[in-house]
């Protein structure tokens, strides 16, 4: 009972102590998020997707104001689509530049995922692309990735994919399209989610398929039944004739187009060329080349009254380069600008 007398004394002399003490002369600040210093803030918008870039840019003044390499996007046009030339080789190939056709200036950011990448399609804001053994959908606003089952390897480079829709959307199909000789292709269904992939041969082909030259699946949409024929059919283009597969009968179909689906040139007020004229400078500047080779992927966009642009390879001399200048394999990727800001 002793011991428990002197605790409990100890304890009165503790409270009547600290009642005996002056007030506190702490006094507590606060930090306004306006105040971070321009560095922070700077490694901070080159580290954001753009998406979050976007938000980050309207929590004040000093923010939507704080330097960084992707701050013209704001004044880009979402009417055309913009252009990725990615995996250029600077920063180890993270370093990717965006462009719009009516801006004379570029955004600079970091896709490390691209690094080594070729895009094969573009929509909805969404890029097809491959890279060694994997094929995966990626998504350069939000840096989201999604993961698919490679095709089977085949010995051809002559090639086009396709897909129906975001793969964030349900019953997303992906379509691919192998040359493998001029009497002989090959057509893949794969549905995002949902297995492997569905595989046709066809062989002995009437008409001889030289190259592939674009690939699309609106050709078979119809109002009574789109949604069937959007999954299960795909259209692929080889010079003046227009094949189309369906996965319902397993039947390739033919026609010949006149005037041929792709023309041999290309009108000087389109809008690639508007783009190519306003930045083949800084494409080939930042490339460190005199001479370049720029592959562009396929997009599917309604633009200009046109439903999108196939792949092709559009050849880049600077003024006094010569024939025997290297010249530079670039990538670049259409990108429709579809994204929401949260």
């Amino acid at each position: 009972m002793a011991t428990t007398s002197s605790h409990a004394a100890a304890v009165e002399d503790e409270e009547e102590a600290s009642h005996a003490l002056p007030p506190s002369t702490v006094e507590r600040t606060t930090t306004s998020w306006a105040d971070l210093l321009d560095g922070p803030l700077g490694d901070i918008c080159a580290r954001l997707p753009l998406v979050d870039y976007l938000s980050f840019r309207r929590v004040c003044k000093k923010w939507r104001l704080s330097p960084s390499g992707c701050s013209h996007i704001t004044e880009f046009s979402k009417k055309h689509p913009w252009l990725l030339l990615y995996d250029v080789g600077v920063d180890g190939g993270n370093t990717c530049y965006l462009y719009d056709h009516l801006h004379p200036k570029c955004c600079k950011i970091s896709l490390p995922h691209l690094r080594g990448a070729t895009c094969l399609e573009s929509k909805a804001g969404w890029l097809l692309a491959t890279r060694e053994r994997e094929l995966f959908f990626f998504n350069p606003f939000s840096t989201q990735v999604i993961n698919l089952l490679m095709y089977p390897e085949r010995k051809t480079s002559d090639r086009l994919f396709t897909f129906t829709s975001p793969p964030t959307s349900p019953g997303c199909v992906v379509f691919a399209v192998h040359r493998l000789g001029a009497s002989e292709v090959e057509i893949g269904r794969c549905i995002v989610g949902d297995g492997g992939w569905e595989i046709a041969l066809e062989t002995n082909l009437q008409h001889p398929i030289e190259t592939l030259d674009g690939i699309d699946h609106w050709g078979h949409c119809t109002a009574s039944d789109e949604e069937r024929d959007i999954k299960q059919s795909v259209d692929f283009f080889s010079s003046d004739i227009s094949f189309s597969f369906s996965f319902a009968d397993y039947v390739l179909r033919h026609q010949h187009r006149n005037p041929p689906r792709f023309p041999k040139s290309i009108p000087q007020d389109s809008y690639l060329v508007k783009l190519v004229n306003r930045h083949s400078e800084d494409w080939l500047r930042r490339s460190g080349q005199k001479r370049i080779s720029v592959s562009f992927c396929s997009l599917e966009m309604m633009f200009d009254d046109d439903v999108g642009n196939f792949p092709f390879v559009y050849e880049l001399a600077a003024d006094g380069a010569s024939a025997t200048d290297e010249t530079k394999s670039v990538k670049a990727a259409w990108l429709d600008p579809r994204f929401t800001i949260t």
